[in-house]
Protein backbone atom coordinates (compact mmCIF):
# COMPACT_ATOMS: atom_id res chain seq x y z
CA UNK A 1 0.00 0.00 0.00
CA UNK A 2 1.39 3.42 -0.95
CA UNK A 3 2.31 5.60 1.98
CA UNK A 4 0.89 8.69 0.35
CA UNK A 5 -2.45 6.92 0.21
CA UNK A 6 -2.58 6.26 3.95
CA UNK A 7 -4.98 9.14 4.13
CA UNK A 8 -6.73 9.38 7.45
CA UNK A 9 -8.71 12.23 8.96
CA UNK A 10 -10.51 12.91 12.18
CA UNK A 11 -13.95 14.41 11.74
CA UNK A 12 -14.88 15.66 15.17
CA UNK A 13 -18.35 15.65 16.69
CA UNK A 14 -21.03 18.00 15.42
CA UNK A 15 -18.79 19.48 12.75
CA UNK A 16 -20.00 18.35 9.36
CA UNK A 17 -23.63 18.65 8.39
CA UNK A 18 -25.34 18.85 11.75
CA UNK A 19 -27.75 16.35 13.32
CA UNK A 20 -27.26 13.27 15.48
CA UNK A 21 -26.90 9.64 14.56
CA UNK A 22 -26.99 6.59 16.76
CA UNK A 23 -23.70 4.80 17.28
CA UNK A 24 -25.33 1.52 16.35
CA UNK A 25 -26.25 2.92 12.95
CA UNK A 26 -22.86 4.32 12.15
CA UNK A 27 -22.08 7.38 10.02
CA UNK A 28 -23.65 8.14 6.65
CA UNK A 29 -21.63 8.76 3.46
CA UNK A 30 -23.26 10.89 0.78
CA UNK A 31 -23.43 10.20 -2.04
CA UNK A 32 -23.34 6.51 -1.25
CA UNK A 33 -20.69 5.70 -3.85
CA UNK A 34 -21.12 5.36 -7.59
CA UNK A 35 -19.42 6.29 -10.85
CA UNK A 36 -18.70 9.93 -11.67
CA UNK A 37 -17.19 11.89 -14.54
CA UNK A 38 -14.44 13.96 -12.96
CA UNK A 39 -13.93 15.09 -9.36
CA UNK A 40 -16.85 15.29 -6.94
CA UNK A 41 -17.65 16.19 -3.33
CA UNK A 42 -18.20 13.64 -0.55
CA UNK A 43 -19.92 14.38 2.77
CA UNK A 44 -19.98 12.23 5.90
CA UNK A 45 -22.77 12.75 8.44
CA UNK A 46 -21.23 13.41 11.87
CA UNK A 47 -21.96 11.51 15.08
CA UNK A 48 -23.37 13.09 18.19
CA UNK A 49 -21.25 15.32 20.36
CA UNK A 50 -19.99 12.38 22.40
CA UNK A 51 -18.33 10.78 19.35
CA UNK A 52 -15.55 11.54 16.93
CA UNK A 53 -15.22 10.11 13.45
CA UNK A 54 -12.32 8.80 11.41
CA UNK A 55 -12.45 8.54 7.66
CA UNK A 56 -10.05 6.79 5.29
CA UNK A 57 -9.99 6.94 1.49
CA UNK A 58 -7.35 4.29 0.80
CA UNK A 59 -9.52 1.29 1.62
CA UNK A 60 -7.97 0.67 5.03
CA UNK A 61 -10.18 0.38 8.11
CA UNK A 62 -10.44 3.55 10.19
CA UNK A 63 -8.52 3.25 13.45
CA UNK A 64 -7.84 5.63 16.28
CA UNK A 65 -4.11 5.10 16.71
CA UNK A 66 -1.53 7.80 17.34
CA UNK A 67 1.32 8.22 14.96
CA UNK A 68 4.83 7.30 16.03
CA UNK A 69 7.92 9.30 15.19
CA UNK A 70 10.01 6.16 14.72
CA UNK A 71 7.70 4.75 12.09
CA UNK A 72 6.75 1.66 14.12
CA UNK A 73 3.04 2.44 13.77
CA UNK A 74 1.25 3.69 10.66
CA UNK A 75 0.99 7.45 10.40
CA UNK A 76 -2.42 9.03 10.80
CA UNK A 77 -3.34 12.57 9.87
CA UNK A 78 -5.72 13.66 12.59
CA UNK A 79 -7.28 16.86 11.39
CA UNK A 80 -10.83 17.99 11.87
CA UNK A 81 -12.74 17.64 8.61
CA UNK A 82 -15.81 19.81 9.08
CA UNK A 83 -17.21 20.02 5.58
CA UNK A 84 -17.55 17.83 2.48
CA UNK A 85 -14.22 16.99 0.83
CA UNK A 86 -13.19 16.78 -2.82
CA UNK A 87 -12.50 13.34 -4.30
CA UNK A 88 -10.48 13.40 -7.52
CA UNK A 89 -9.58 9.73 -7.92
CA UNK A 90 -11.28 6.39 -7.42
CA UNK A 91 -11.40 5.36 -3.77
CA UNK A 92 -13.18 3.37 -1.13
CA UNK A 93 -14.30 5.80 1.55
CA UNK A 94 -14.67 4.25 5.00
CA UNK A 95 -15.97 5.95 8.14
CA UNK A 96 -16.30 4.88 11.77
CA UNK A 97 -17.23 6.56 15.02
CA UNK A 98 -15.11 6.45 18.16
CA UNK A 99 -15.76 7.18 21.81
CA UNK A 100 -13.74 9.61 23.88
CA UNK A 101 -11.52 6.73 25.03
CA UNK A 102 -10.72 6.01 21.35
CA UNK A 103 -12.64 2.73 21.24
CA UNK A 104 -15.04 2.06 18.36
CA UNK A 105 -18.61 3.18 18.89
CA UNK A 106 -20.27 1.60 15.89
CA UNK A 107 -19.78 -0.29 12.64
CA UNK A 108 -17.60 0.76 9.72
CA UNK A 109 -19.52 2.30 6.85
CA UNK A 110 -17.97 2.28 3.41
CA UNK A 111 -18.77 3.46 -0.10
CA UNK A 112 -16.89 2.85 -3.33
CA UNK A 113 -16.39 5.77 -5.71
CA UNK A 114 -15.16 5.39 -9.30
CA UNK A 115 -13.85 8.60 -10.84
CA UNK A 116 -13.67 8.48 -14.63
CA UNK A 117 -11.81 10.81 -17.02
CA UNK A 118 -13.64 13.94 -18.09
CA UNK A 119 -12.21 15.07 -21.41
CA UNK A 120 -14.75 17.69 -22.52
CA UNK A 121 -15.63 20.48 -22.23
CA UNK A 122 -12.56 22.37 -21.09
CA UNK A 123 -9.15 21.09 -20.02
CA UNK A 124 -9.08 17.28 -20.05
CA UNK A 125 -9.14 15.64 -16.62
CA UNK A 126 -7.58 12.21 -16.17
CA UNK A 127 -7.61 10.82 -12.61
CA UNK A 128 -4.58 9.40 -10.85
CA UNK A 129 -4.71 5.63 -10.42
CA UNK A 130 -3.08 5.15 -7.03
CA UNK A 131 -2.97 1.39 -7.51
CA UNK A 132 -0.85 1.58 -10.67
CA UNK A 133 2.81 2.47 -11.06
CA UNK A 134 3.41 5.75 -12.84
CA UNK A 135 4.65 4.11 -16.05
CA UNK A 136 1.45 2.09 -16.40
CA UNK A 137 -0.70 5.12 -15.54
CA UNK A 138 1.02 7.21 -18.22
CA UNK A 139 0.65 4.57 -20.94
CA UNK A 140 -3.13 5.01 -20.90
CA UNK A 141 -3.22 8.74 -20.19
CA UNK A 142 -5.28 10.93 -22.48
CA UNK A 143 -2.42 13.43 -22.93
CA UNK A 144 0.21 10.82 -23.78
CA UNK A 145 0.95 11.16 -27.51
CA UNK A 146 1.63 7.40 -27.64
CA UNK A 147 -1.53 6.38 -25.81
CA UNK A 148 -4.35 4.56 -27.63
CA UNK A 149 -6.66 6.78 -25.56
CA UNK A 150 -5.01 10.01 -26.73
CA UNK A 151 -7.23 13.06 -26.40
CA UNK A 152 -7.75 14.18 -29.99
CA UNK A 153 -8.99 17.48 -31.32
CA UNK A 154 -9.06 20.95 -29.86
CA UNK A 155 -9.83 21.82 -26.26
CA UNK A 156 -13.46 22.93 -26.09
CA UNK A 157 -13.49 26.54 -24.83
CA UNK A 158 -16.36 28.49 -23.25
CA UNK A 159 -18.80 29.93 -25.78
CA UNK A 160 -18.59 33.49 -24.45
CA UNK A 161 -15.74 35.10 -26.37
CA UNK A 162 -14.20 38.56 -26.17
CA UNK A 163 -11.50 40.19 -28.28
CA UNK A 164 -9.01 41.70 -25.83
CA UNK A 165 -7.60 44.09 -28.44
CA UNK A 166 -11.04 45.60 -28.94
CA UNK A 167 -11.53 45.97 -25.19
CA UNK A 168 -8.14 47.67 -24.88
CA UNK A 169 -9.21 50.08 -27.61
CA UNK A 170 -12.33 50.98 -25.63
CA UNK A 171 -10.33 51.43 -22.42
CA UNK A 172 -7.18 53.39 -23.23
CA UNK A 173 -6.73 53.98 -19.50
CA UNK A 174 -6.31 50.23 -18.86
CA UNK A 175 -3.07 49.22 -17.16
CA UNK A 176 -3.60 45.56 -18.06
CA UNK A 177 -3.91 45.95 -21.85
CA UNK A 178 -7.66 45.37 -21.53
CA UNK A 179 -7.29 41.98 -19.81
CA UNK A 180 -8.88 42.96 -16.49
CA UNK A 181 -11.73 44.63 -18.33
CA UNK A 182 -12.27 41.60 -20.55
CA UNK A 183 -12.33 39.30 -17.51
CA UNK A 184 -14.94 41.54 -15.90
CA UNK A 185 -17.17 41.04 -18.94
CA UNK A 186 -17.05 37.24 -18.77
CA UNK A 187 -20.10 35.70 -17.06
CA UNK A 188 -19.73 33.62 -13.86
CA UNK A 189 -19.78 30.40 -15.88
CA UNK A 190 -16.56 31.49 -17.65
CA UNK A 191 -15.38 32.79 -20.99
CA UNK A 192 -12.73 32.88 -23.69
CA UNK A 193 -10.31 35.79 -24.17
CA UNK A 194 -8.86 36.16 -27.67
CA UNK A 195 -5.54 37.96 -28.22
CA UNK A 196 -4.99 38.69 -31.95
CA UNK A 197 -1.26 38.72 -32.70
CA UNK A 198 -1.42 41.60 -35.16
CA UNK A 199 -2.67 43.86 -32.34
CA UNK A 200 0.11 42.92 -29.91
CA UNK A 201 2.08 43.18 -27.81
CA UNK A 202 -0.25 43.40 -24.82
CA UNK A 203 1.77 45.37 -22.29
CA UNK A 204 0.80 45.18 -18.61
CA UNK A 205 1.90 48.19 -16.59
CA UNK A 206 -0.29 47.63 -13.55
CA UNK A 207 1.77 47.27 -10.37
CA UNK A 208 1.81 44.00 -8.53
CA UNK A 209 0.39 43.79 -5.01
CA UNK A 210 0.56 40.99 -2.48
CA UNK A 211 -2.34 39.41 -0.63
CA UNK A 212 -1.58 37.33 2.44
CA UNK A 213 -3.92 34.38 2.56
CA UNK A 214 -5.11 32.72 5.75
CA UNK A 215 -2.74 29.89 4.95
CA UNK A 216 0.15 32.31 5.32
CA UNK A 217 0.92 32.36 1.61
CA UNK A 218 1.66 35.64 -0.09
CA UNK A 219 -0.15 35.59 -3.39
CA UNK A 220 -0.25 38.11 -6.16
CA UNK A 221 0.22 39.14 -9.74
CA UNK A 222 -0.70 42.21 -11.73
CA UNK A 223 -3.85 40.41 -12.89
CA UNK A 224 -5.47 38.53 -10.01
CA UNK A 225 -8.06 35.86 -10.79
CA UNK A 226 -9.70 34.54 -7.64
CA UNK A 227 -12.46 31.95 -7.16
CA UNK A 228 -13.26 31.78 -10.87
CA UNK A 229 -13.49 28.85 -13.24
CA UNK A 230 -13.55 28.10 -16.96
CA UNK A 231 -11.34 30.86 -18.33
CA UNK A 232 -9.43 30.31 -21.57
CA UNK A 233 -6.76 32.60 -23.06
CA UNK A 234 -6.22 31.96 -26.77
CA UNK A 235 -4.11 33.55 -29.47
CA UNK A 236 -2.40 33.09 -32.81
CA UNK A 237 1.00 33.95 -31.30
CA UNK A 238 0.54 37.26 -29.48
CA UNK A 239 2.92 38.48 -26.76
CA UNK A 240 1.83 39.47 -23.26
CA UNK A 241 4.60 41.59 -21.75
CA UNK A 242 5.02 42.33 -18.06
CA UNK A 243 8.20 43.07 -16.13
CA UNK A 244 6.82 41.51 -12.94
CA UNK A 245 4.49 38.61 -12.13
CA UNK A 246 1.71 38.94 -14.71
CA UNK A 247 -0.96 36.49 -13.52
CA UNK A 248 -2.01 35.34 -10.07
CA UNK A 249 -4.67 32.61 -10.11
CA UNK A 250 -6.18 31.05 -6.99
CA UNK A 251 -9.23 29.13 -5.83
CA UNK A 252 -10.67 29.28 -2.34
CA UNK A 253 -8.15 29.49 0.44
CA UNK A 254 -8.67 27.83 3.81
CA UNK A 255 -12.38 28.01 4.58
CA UNK A 256 -14.02 28.63 7.95
CA UNK A 257 -13.77 24.92 8.69
CA UNK A 258 -10.02 24.87 8.12
CA UNK A 259 -10.21 23.00 4.80
CA UNK A 260 -9.08 23.68 1.24
CA UNK A 261 -11.62 21.90 -0.96
CA UNK A 262 -12.67 24.29 -3.75
CA UNK A 263 -9.93 24.92 -6.31
CA UNK A 264 -10.30 27.19 -9.28
CA UNK A 265 -10.63 24.92 -12.33
CA UNK A 266 -10.34 24.80 -16.12
CA UNK A 267 -7.71 27.35 -17.18
CA UNK A 268 -6.32 27.03 -20.70
CA UNK A 269 -3.55 29.07 -22.35
CA UNK A 270 -2.87 28.50 -26.03
CA UNK A 271 -0.24 29.94 -28.39
CA UNK A 272 0.80 32.90 -26.25
CA UNK A 273 4.22 34.39 -25.52
CA UNK A 274 4.82 35.58 -21.95
CA UNK A 275 7.66 38.10 -22.03
CA UNK A 276 9.31 39.14 -18.76
CA UNK A 277 10.86 42.15 -20.49
CA UNK A 278 14.24 41.45 -18.94
CA UNK A 279 12.91 41.08 -15.41
CA UNK A 280 9.61 39.31 -14.62
CA UNK A 281 9.07 38.82 -10.94
CA UNK A 282 7.83 40.48 -7.80
CA UNK A 283 10.09 41.49 -4.94
CA UNK A 284 6.94 42.24 -2.95
CA UNK A 285 5.92 38.60 -3.05
CA UNK A 286 9.07 36.59 -2.63
CA UNK A 287 11.93 39.06 -2.95
CA UNK A 288 12.70 37.39 -6.23
CA UNK A 289 12.32 37.93 -9.92
CA UNK A 290 11.78 35.47 -12.73
CA UNK A 291 8.13 34.50 -12.32
CA UNK A 292 5.36 34.94 -14.90
CA UNK A 293 2.57 32.99 -13.16
CA UNK A 294 1.79 32.47 -9.49
CA UNK A 295 -0.94 29.83 -9.18
CA UNK A 296 -2.41 28.49 -5.92
CA UNK A 297 -5.19 25.93 -5.28
CA UNK A 298 -6.04 25.59 -8.97
CA UNK A 299 -6.68 22.39 -10.88
CA UNK A 300 -7.14 21.41 -14.52
CA UNK A 301 -4.64 23.82 -16.07
CA UNK A 302 -3.17 23.37 -19.53
CA UNK A 303 -0.56 25.44 -21.37
CA UNK A 304 -0.35 24.56 -25.08
CA UNK A 305 2.30 25.98 -27.45
CA UNK A 306 3.26 28.83 -25.11
CA UNK A 307 6.65 30.52 -24.75
CA UNK A 308 8.15 32.00 -21.62
CA UNK A 309 10.95 34.43 -22.49
CA UNK A 310 12.82 37.48 -21.30
CA UNK A 311 13.10 36.65 -17.59
CA UNK A 312 16.16 36.89 -15.37
CA UNK A 313 17.40 34.70 -12.55
CA UNK A 314 16.62 36.06 -9.06
CA UNK A 315 19.18 36.38 -6.31
CA UNK A 316 16.94 34.67 -3.74
CA UNK A 317 13.97 32.32 -3.60
CA UNK A 318 13.18 29.19 -5.60
CA UNK A 319 10.38 30.20 -7.93
CA UNK A 320 10.06 29.44 -11.61
CA UNK A 321 8.53 31.08 -14.64
CA UNK A 322 5.50 28.93 -13.96
CA UNK A 323 5.12 28.66 -10.16
CA UNK A 324 2.27 26.46 -8.90
CA UNK A 325 1.55 25.30 -5.34
CA UNK A 326 -1.05 24.91 -2.58
CA UNK A 327 -3.09 21.87 -3.59
CA UNK A 328 -3.04 22.36 -7.35
CA UNK A 329 -3.60 19.21 -9.43
CA UNK A 330 -3.89 18.07 -13.08
CA UNK A 331 -1.40 20.66 -14.38
CA UNK A 332 0.08 20.19 -17.87
CA UNK A 333 2.33 21.93 -20.38
CA UNK A 334 2.54 20.71 -23.99
CA UNK A 335 4.91 22.04 -26.65
CA UNK A 336 5.97 24.96 -24.46
CA UNK A 337 9.36 26.67 -24.39
CA UNK A 338 11.04 28.02 -21.27
CA UNK A 339 13.92 30.33 -22.02
CA UNK A 340 15.74 31.68 -18.94
CA UNK A 341 15.51 32.35 -15.21
CA UNK A 342 16.18 30.46 -11.97
CA UNK A 343 13.93 27.49 -12.78
CA UNK A 344 11.73 27.06 -15.81
CA UNK A 345 8.94 25.36 -13.87
CA UNK A 346 8.39 25.20 -10.10
CA UNK A 347 5.58 22.99 -8.77
CA UNK A 348 4.90 22.23 -5.13
CA UNK A 349 2.82 19.21 -4.06
CA UNK A 350 1.08 18.65 -7.40
CA UNK A 351 -0.75 15.36 -8.06
CA UNK A 352 -1.17 14.23 -11.66
CA UNK A 353 0.54 16.54 -14.14
CA UNK A 354 3.56 17.00 -16.33
CA UNK A 355 5.48 18.41 -19.24
CA UNK A 356 5.09 16.91 -22.70
CA UNK A 357 7.31 17.80 -25.67
CA UNK A 358 8.57 21.01 -24.05
CA UNK A 359 11.96 22.67 -24.49
CA UNK A 360 14.25 24.45 -22.04
CA UNK A 361 17.04 26.88 -22.87
CA UNK A 362 20.50 26.92 -21.35
CA UNK A 363 20.12 30.14 -19.34
CA UNK A 364 18.64 28.74 -16.13
CA UNK A 365 20.76 29.25 -13.04
CA UNK A 366 19.45 26.17 -11.23
CA UNK A 367 17.73 24.16 -13.94
CA UNK A 368 14.63 23.26 -15.87
CA UNK A 369 12.05 21.77 -13.50
CA UNK A 370 11.91 21.72 -9.71
CA UNK A 371 9.25 19.60 -7.99
CA UNK A 372 8.77 19.93 -4.23
CA UNK A 373 6.47 18.42 -1.65
CA UNK A 374 3.95 20.82 -0.17
CA UNK A 375 4.40 20.09 3.57
CA UNK A 376 3.38 23.63 4.44
CA UNK A 377 -0.13 22.81 3.23
CA UNK A 378 -0.59 19.60 5.18
CA UNK A 379 -1.98 21.19 8.37
CA UNK A 380 -4.94 22.27 6.23
CA UNK A 381 -5.49 19.05 4.30
CA UNK A 382 -5.94 15.49 5.51
CA UNK A 383 -4.34 14.16 2.34
CA UNK A 384 -0.58 14.08 2.04
CA UNK A 385 0.70 16.62 -0.45
CA UNK A 386 3.68 14.59 -1.54
CA UNK A 387 4.13 15.44 -5.21
CA UNK A 388 3.18 12.33 -7.16
CA UNK A 389 2.31 11.04 -10.64
CA UNK A 390 4.25 13.72 -12.48
CA UNK A 391 5.51 12.95 -16.00
CA UNK A 392 8.22 14.62 -18.07
CA UNK A 393 8.03 13.10 -21.55
CA UNK A 394 9.63 13.97 -24.87
CA UNK A 395 11.24 17.17 -23.57
CA UNK A 396 14.58 18.70 -24.53
CA UNK A 397 16.81 20.43 -22.00
CA UNK A 398 19.36 22.61 -23.78
CA UNK A 399 20.30 22.37 -27.44
CA UNK A 400 23.21 20.37 -28.82
CA UNK A 401 25.14 23.51 -29.76
CA UNK A 402 24.55 25.29 -26.44
CA UNK A 403 27.31 25.52 -23.86
CA UNK A 404 26.95 25.38 -20.08
CA UNK A 405 26.64 28.94 -18.81
CA UNK A 406 26.00 28.28 -15.11
CA UNK A 407 27.89 25.97 -12.76
CA UNK A 408 25.36 23.36 -11.61
CA UNK A 409 22.11 23.37 -13.60
CA UNK A 410 19.92 20.25 -13.25
CA UNK A 411 17.25 19.18 -15.72
CA UNK A 412 14.84 17.91 -13.02
CA UNK A 413 15.25 18.38 -9.26
CA UNK A 414 12.58 16.58 -7.23
CA UNK A 415 11.34 15.68 -3.78
CA UNK A 416 8.56 13.41 -4.96
CA UNK A 417 7.36 9.85 -5.54
CA UNK A 418 5.89 7.93 -8.47
CA UNK A 419 7.26 10.24 -11.15
CA UNK A 420 8.34 9.37 -14.69
CA UNK A 421 11.15 10.87 -16.81
CA UNK A 422 10.79 9.26 -20.23
CA UNK A 423 12.00 9.84 -23.82
CA UNK A 424 13.73 13.13 -22.99
CA UNK A 425 17.02 14.61 -24.19
CA UNK A 426 19.35 16.40 -21.78
CA UNK A 427 22.26 18.20 -23.40
CA UNK A 428 25.60 19.46 -22.11
CA UNK A 429 24.10 22.80 -21.05
CA UNK A 430 22.99 20.89 -17.92
CA UNK A 431 25.51 19.37 -15.52
CA UNK A 432 23.15 16.86 -13.88
CA UNK A 433 20.27 14.96 -15.40
CA UNK A 434 18.14 14.37 -12.29
CA UNK A 435 18.49 15.04 -8.57
CA UNK A 436 16.20 13.22 -6.11
CA UNK A 437 15.79 13.46 -2.36
CA UNK A 438 13.08 12.92 0.22
CA UNK A 439 11.23 15.77 1.84
CA UNK A 440 12.43 17.21 5.13
CA UNK A 441 9.73 18.02 7.69
CA UNK A 442 10.07 19.67 11.12
CA UNK A 443 9.50 17.35 14.05
CA UNK A 444 6.29 19.04 15.15
CA UNK A 445 4.53 17.71 12.05
CA UNK A 446 3.57 14.03 11.96
CA UNK A 447 4.31 13.51 8.27
CA UNK A 448 6.68 11.35 6.31
CA UNK A 449 7.29 12.21 2.71
CA UNK A 450 9.19 9.77 0.56
CA UNK A 451 11.04 9.50 -2.72
CA UNK A 452 10.03 6.11 -4.06
CA UNK A 453 8.60 4.61 -7.22
CA UNK A 454 10.32 7.01 -9.63
CA UNK A 455 11.25 5.85 -13.15
CA UNK A 456 13.92 7.12 -15.59
CA UNK A 457 13.37 5.34 -18.89
CA UNK A 458 14.52 5.71 -22.49
CA UNK A 459 16.24 9.10 -22.25
CA UNK A 460 19.34 10.48 -23.94
CA UNK A 461 22.01 12.38 -21.99
CA UNK A 462 24.63 14.15 -24.09
CA UNK A 463 27.54 15.74 -22.26
CA UNK A 464 26.07 15.83 -18.74
CA UNK A 465 28.52 15.00 -15.94
CA UNK A 466 26.12 12.98 -13.76
CA UNK A 467 22.97 11.19 -14.86
CA UNK A 468 21.36 10.87 -11.42
CA UNK A 469 22.01 11.97 -7.84
CA UNK A 470 19.99 10.37 -5.01
CA UNK A 471 20.35 12.04 -1.64
CA UNK A 472 19.20 11.03 1.85
CA UNK A 473 19.87 14.02 4.02
CA UNK A 474 17.82 15.48 6.80
CA UNK A 475 18.06 18.08 9.54
CA UNK A 476 18.08 16.94 13.21
CA UNK A 477 14.81 15.95 14.90
CA UNK A 478 12.92 15.05 11.77
CA UNK A 479 10.99 11.99 10.78
CA UNK A 480 12.39 8.96 8.96
CA UNK A 481 11.37 8.40 5.37
CA UNK A 482 11.92 5.98 2.52
CA UNK A 483 14.03 6.72 -0.53
CA UNK A 484 14.51 4.10 -3.21
CA UNK A 485 12.48 1.70 -5.33
CA UNK A 486 13.93 3.50 -8.33
CA UNK A 487 14.32 2.23 -11.89
CA UNK A 488 16.87 3.60 -14.39
CA UNK A 489 16.38 1.67 -17.64
CA UNK A 490 17.13 1.85 -21.37
CA UNK A 491 18.89 5.21 -21.29
CA UNK A 492 21.79 6.35 -23.50
CA UNK A 493 24.53 8.69 -22.33
CA UNK A 494 27.69 10.10 -23.94
CA UNK A 495 30.40 12.10 -22.21
CA UNK A 496 29.26 10.83 -18.83
CA UNK A 497 31.39 10.82 -15.68
CA UNK A 498 28.97 9.29 -13.15
CA UNK A 499 25.78 7.39 -13.88
CA UNK A 500 24.61 7.33 -10.24
CA UNK A 501 25.78 9.20 -7.16
CA UNK A 502 24.29 8.40 -3.75
CA UNK A 503 24.64 10.71 -0.76
CA UNK A 504 23.65 9.37 2.63
CA UNK A 505 23.67 10.97 6.06
CA UNK A 506 24.44 8.70 9.01
CA UNK A 507 21.49 7.60 11.12
CA UNK A 508 18.92 7.77 8.32
CA UNK A 509 17.09 4.92 6.58
CA UNK A 510 19.16 3.43 3.81
CA UNK A 511 18.81 4.28 0.15
CA UNK A 512 17.37 1.02 -1.15
CA UNK A 513 16.26 -0.96 -4.18
CA UNK A 514 17.67 1.01 -7.08
CA UNK A 515 18.00 -0.83 -10.38
CA UNK A 516 20.18 0.49 -13.21
CA UNK A 517 19.62 -1.82 -16.16
CA UNK A 518 20.02 -2.04 -19.94
CA UNK A 519 21.62 1.37 -20.33
CA UNK A 520 24.35 2.39 -22.82
CA UNK A 521 26.72 4.68 -20.91
CA UNK A 522 29.88 6.20 -22.41
CA UNK A 523 32.41 8.67 -21.09
CA UNK A 524 36.07 9.67 -21.40
CA UNK A 525 36.54 7.29 -18.48
CA UNK A 526 34.31 4.38 -17.55
CA UNK A 527 31.09 5.90 -16.09
CA UNK A 528 30.63 4.69 -12.53
CA UNK A 529 28.63 4.59 -9.34
CA UNK A 530 29.84 6.99 -6.63
CA UNK A 531 28.79 6.28 -3.05
CA UNK A 532 29.07 8.95 -0.34
CA UNK A 533 28.30 8.06 3.26
CA UNK A 534 27.46 4.40 2.64
CA UNK A 535 23.86 3.75 3.64
CA UNK A 536 22.81 1.81 0.56
CA UNK A 537 21.32 -1.63 0.07
CA UNK A 538 19.92 -3.56 -2.83
CA UNK A 539 21.49 -1.49 -5.64
CA UNK A 540 21.41 -3.62 -8.76
CA UNK A 541 23.65 -2.62 -11.66
CA UNK A 542 22.97 -5.09 -14.43
CA UNK A 543 23.08 -5.68 -18.19
CA UNK A 544 24.55 -2.27 -18.99
CA UNK A 545 27.08 -1.38 -21.68
CA UNK A 546 29.73 0.92 -20.24
CA UNK A 547 32.49 2.45 -22.35
CA UNK A 548 35.51 4.58 -21.50
CA UNK A 549 39.01 4.43 -20.09
CA UNK A 550 39.16 1.54 -17.67
CA UNK A 551 38.65 2.22 -13.96
CA UNK A 552 36.66 0.78 -11.07
CA UNK A 553 32.91 0.69 -11.65
CA UNK A 554 32.12 1.51 -8.01
CA UNK A 555 33.80 4.30 -6.05
CA UNK A 556 32.99 4.42 -2.33
CA UNK A 557 34.29 7.51 -0.58
CA UNK A 558 33.81 5.91 2.84
CA UNK A 559 35.64 2.62 2.52
CA UNK A 560 34.39 -0.82 1.68
CA UNK A 561 30.66 -1.35 1.26
CA UNK A 562 28.78 -4.15 3.07
CA UNK A 563 28.37 -7.37 1.18
CA UNK A 564 25.31 -7.24 -1.04
CA UNK A 565 24.97 -3.44 -0.92
CA UNK A 566 25.75 -3.28 -4.64
CA UNK A 567 25.03 -6.23 -6.94
CA UNK A 568 26.77 -6.23 -10.32
CA UNK A 569 25.65 -8.66 -13.02
CA UNK A 570 25.75 -8.94 -16.78
CA UNK A 571 27.47 -5.61 -17.40
CA UNK A 572 29.80 -5.21 -20.38
CA UNK A 573 32.61 -2.70 -20.71
CA UNK A 574 34.59 -1.57 -23.72
CA UNK A 575 37.20 1.02 -24.55
CA UNK A 576 36.25 4.09 -26.54
CA UNK A 577 37.27 4.00 -30.19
Amino acid sequence: MRTARNLVAVITAATLLGGLVLASEGPTIRPDGGTFDGPMMVAVTPPGREYSLRVTVDGSDPAFEPYSLDGSRPMTQSYAIKAPFRLASSATVKARMFKADKTPAGPIRESRFTIKPKLRPGVPFYPVDWNADVETWWKGHALNPKSPQLFAGAVQSPSFRVNVAEIRERHPESTTAGIDEALAMAPPEGGTLWFPKDCGPYVITKADSAVRLRSGYLWGGAIKIRRRNNLHFLSDGATIRCDHTAFGIAGDEIDKYGQVEHPATNFYFNNLVFDGHGKAGSEMLFMQEGENFHILNTSDVLFDDCRFVGSVSPKTGHGGLLSIAFKSDNIWCRHCHFDSGLWGVYWDGVHGGGLVNCTFGNRFTNGGFVLFTNDDLSPFDFRLREAQYIVVAGCTFGQTDETRIYLNPTAWNMSASNCLFVDNTVNRAYRTGLFMNAKICPDFRPYRYHATGNRIIGNRFDGVDTLLVVEAKIVPKTHPYRIGNLLVRDNTADGLETFLETRHQAGLPKIHDIEVANNRLRGPRLPRLVVQGGGIEGLRIKDNLLAGETRSLVASQDGALPAGAVILSGNRSESNP
